[in-house]
């Protein structure tokens, strides 16, 4: 099966104190691999975690324990195998759900960077991470991180690895849908939190204003985008993102054939 295409685990399967032992290892492992600023983030996240107790999904979302990693794979020149361990630690937490809602935009702009990695597993992780965050029922994103999303993995459809362009486009089969279902869940809650009958809002159809920088903005923003693709106009929404917009254009241009990245399925 694709890299990109599998599923998370389940992050109630693994207890807390066993998530903090793969942790400790994995910041050790980077500890002795890294350039110095991520040496020490590690140094310091390793004495946090010692110095915890009990360890709880909560106290695992600490930023401190998410620090080093986002560090290592910022520098343009990391060690091949401090990227190594630094892209499987943060796809591990992101399975896990150990990561910080709040810290998503920083996780998004390391995998803009490894998505340009030569070695092209490590481009495959960044497509994996990508579904993670996506497909996260827990995490809620705003419009400019699944915007993010979509345009590092639209990017990536140009791989000059065959393997990676594939797996980029069974990822966006996967991404594009996930914008749909976020859509759907918010539109419920906002229903179910709808004021009774009777009310300024209800009378508007029962339906409360959404928040700006929801994923309802996003799906809205993202239909209109392919709609125009399709017709074969330029994105708007997606056109602020680097490579995204030619790549959208590309990718809608095949649903004739069926055999695009937005064609339709065989079912």
């Amino acid at each position: 099966r694709e890299l990109g295409a599998s599923r998370a685990p389940d992050a109630m399967a693994i207890p807390p104190q066993q998530l903090a032992m793969l942790l400790d290892g994995e910041l050790r492992s980077l500890q002795s691999k890294a350039a110095p600023s991520a040496r020490q983030s590690a140094e310091r996240a390793l004495a946090k975690l010692s110095s915890m107790g009990a360890p709880t999904l909560a106290s695992l979302r600490d930023p401190a324990f998410l620090a080093p990693f986002v560090t290592a794979l910022s520098h343009s020149r990391a060690p091949e195998a401090a990227v190594a361990v630094a892209l499987q630690a943060i796809q591990r937490q992101l399975a896990m759900g150990t990561i910080d809602p709040a810290a998503i935009s920083s996780v998004l702009g390391c995998l803009r960077l490894s998505a340009g990695n030569a070695n092209a597993t490590h481009r495959l992780r960044v497509l994996q991470s990508l579904t993670l965050i996506m497909t996260a029922q827990s995490v809620r994103l705003g419009s400019s991180s699944i915007a993010e999303a979509l345009s590092i993995c639209c990017k990536m459809l140009d791989d000059e690895d065959g393997s990676v362009a594939r797996t980029a486009e069974a990822t966006l089969r996967q991404l594009v849908p996930s914008v749909f279902d976020r859509l759907a869940r918010e539109t419920a809650v906002q229903v179910d939190e709808a004021p009774a009958a009777g009310s300024s809002a209800a009378s508007g159809g029962g339906v409360a204003s959404l928040p700006s920088g929801s994923a309802f903005e996003a799906g809205l923003a993202l239909l209109q985008d392919l709609t125009l693709a399709v017709r074969g106009l330029s994105p708007r929404w997606l056109s602020a993102h680097e490579g995204a917009s030619g790549a959208v254009m590309a990718a809608a241009g095949k649903t004739g054939s069926g055999t695009g990245a937005m064609g339709p399925s065989s079912a």
